[in-house]
């Protein structure tokens, strides 16, 4: 009944409980699972393939269980909606930042939300979820340097610390002491600062 109710085949919905099942679901959580992650493989111009992979595994990254897939493709959609890059693109991202930002504390909308930030300024889908990560590992365990410069512009490690106050209070935080692109090279790299610049300037 799946097949005509969204408009797609009984083979797309097979194939789809087919990768749900490989990736341990249960009958039940295929159930569950399946048409969420059909309206996303439709809503992402996505083989069912690869809109059941990209489900997948970001649920098991942030630990969200089968009877919540409607909240990760949901999140998949806003996220693309208000990016330059695509679902594809979101996770993508996600496979370098995710289980950084899940241990963390951070939630996946607001990972979902950074890396379409970063997409929006400019970064391609490899580079959003690198640069993310990198941020958020500088901002949990600052080097001595960024230390000194955090120290410098009147700002608390424990005020950045996104295991503490949250990855958006972090950056807005870092955005009240107008950070400025030095500041950012010296606290978290060259190779983050490009990241970390874009996070604290478009932060909402």
């Amino acid at each position: 009944q799946l097949g005509p109710a969204l408009r797609t085949s009984a083979v797309d919905v097979v194939a789809t409980q087919t990768e749900l099942a490989k990736a341990g679901f249960s009958v039940q959580q295929q159930l569950l699972a399946t048409r969420d992650v059909l309206l996303l493989a439709s809503a992402g111009f996505l083989g069912t393939a690869d809109a059941a992979g990209i489900t997948i595994s970001a649920m098991r990254q942030f630990g969200i269980g089968a009877q919540d897939t409607a909240r990760i493709t949901d999140v998949f959609v806003a996220a693309a909606n208000a990016a330059i890059t695509d679902v594809r693109g979101i996770g993508e991202g996600l496979k370098a930042v995710g289980p950084i930002a899940a241990a963390v504390g951070i939630s996946f909308e607001t990972t979902a939300a950074a890396i379409a930030t970063l997409s929006n300024a400019g970064l391609d889908a490899s580079q959003t979820g690198t640069g993310l990560r990198g941020v958020i590992l500088d901002l949990v365990a600052p080097s001595t340097t960024a230390a000194k410069v955090l120290e410098s512009l009147g700002v608390q490690l424990e005020e950045i610390n996104p295991e503490k106050v949250g990855l958006i209070a972090a950056l807005e935080r870092l955005r009240s002491v107008h950070l400025s692109a030095g500041d950012a090279a010296r606290i978290f790299g060259l190779f983050h600062a490009t990241a970390a610049i874009n996070l604290v300037n478009l932060v909402d």
